[in-house]
């Protein structure tokens, strides 16, 4: 009798176990709606800002596979800064974790700190390698709400996959790296407010 009742359990798990497979092959398939629409609302210069194409190089495009990646050198204020947007609607693992990536690239991370922007909040890394050290801005926006948390992202994203795209807007990843000495994150959001509409 106890043998027949674990033949059934596992014959129960192994069903489970093949439609769950199904399942995600099909949700997998389900085309959803990318963030292209917030991305080409980003401007490429105004009075105030400039902002010229950016090299994704070939490394990062196989990381990066099918996701779209938009990167802009912007000006503003006599300040640079490097502009990174990752829409992971074709490939969600490009809604990666940069204390990971950072790491990963031989940074060790410094600081870290909650920076409130409007709509949520970003976090800013201080990275260190050697004598080298940089600062990085990133948050995760799905065109309402911005967020510094990776699994959330991810919980959000597999939220949407599961809801075939009714949950919410495509998530992005967004990154900012001043280039020039003194440059201020926060002058870019509010020179730039389109970022904090992506």
């Amino acid at each position: 009798m106890k043998n027949n009742n674990n033949s059934k359990k596992n014959s129960l798990l192994w069903s489970a176990l093949l439609a769950t497979i199904v399942v995600g092959a099909v949700l997998d398939r389900v085309p959803l709606r990318d963030a292209s629409e917030r991305l080409e609302r980003l401007p490429a210069f105004s009075h105030e800002l400039a902002t010229r194409e950016a090299e994704v190089t070939e490394a990062e495009h196989k990381v990066f596979g099918e996701a779209r990646i938009f990167r802009r050198e912007v000006a503003l204020e006599h300040q640079g800064f490097m502009l990174t947007v990752i829409d992971g609607t074709q490939n969600r693992h490009a809604l990666h974790d940069p204390y990971y990536c950072v790491q990963g690239a031989g940074y060790q991370i410094v600081r870290s700190e909650k920076v409130p922007i409007a709509g949520g909040s970003a976090c800013q890394l201080t990275v260190r390698k050697g004598s080298q050290e940089r600062r990085l801005v990133f948050y995760f926006s799905n065109g309402h709400e911005r967020h510094d948390s990776p699994i959330r992202a991810w919980a959000e994203s597999a939220l949407r996959r599961l809801s075939l795209g009714r949950s919410s807007e495509a998530q992005v990843l967004v990154l900012i790296e001043p280039l020039t000495e003194g440059a201020q994150v926060n002058t870019l959001l509010s020179g730039f407010p389109h970022l904090t509409e992506l």
